[in-house]
């Protein structure tokens, strides 16, 4: 059986919870969730919800980017929330 994972997650103005629910529900494993220049403030209870009920979540950062003149979206996931720096 082939697992599900979704690396791109977007949650702006939805419950985040019931994204997760919603994500285990349609069978998903493993998801990232992408913050547009921002990550939730209580992320690491949405982590623990995921993983109480079966699913690794990871922390995720969409970032615009100027690249040799194209303005590109780099997206950051996996990092350490608590590192300030």
């Amino acid at each position: 059986m082939i697992e599900k994972n979704d690396f791109h997650i977007h949650y702006e103005g939805e419950d985040v919870f019931e994204v997760v629910n919603t994500a285990k529900i349609s069978g998903v494993k493993s998801m990232a969730l992408i913050g547009r220049l921002d990550i939730e403030d209580n992320l690491k209870d949405i982590i623990e919800y995921g993983r109480v009920h079966g699913l690794e979540i990871f922390s995720g950062v969409e970032c615009p980017v100027r690249i040799e003149g194209h303005l590109i979206d780099l997206i950051c996931i996996g990092f350490n929330q608590d590192n300030e720096s």
